[in-house]
């Protein structure tokens, strides 16, 4: 229920996007930032029903990039 303002934020910037073709720079960089509020949010829920699970996958695959 958290991420549906979100996602009309995100409906909303890329319809600003398509309407100012010349300048879309700016409004695509918010369709990303609000993108990103989703994952977060997400990956809380993820933790938060799961418990340490979620966080040990995490943990593991972040090890393997660095």
């Amino acid at each position: 229920m958290a991420v549906v303002p979100t996602t009309l934020r995100i409906i909303q910037c890329l319809r600003q996007a398509y309407d100012n073709s010349p300048n879309r720079k700016d409004p695509l960089l918010n369709t990303g930032k609000y993108c990103c509020s989703i994952l977060a949010s997400v990956l809380s829920y993820m933790v938060t029903v799961s418990g340490s699970e979620v966080q040990n996958i995490f943990l593991s695959s972040t090890n393997q990039f660095s």
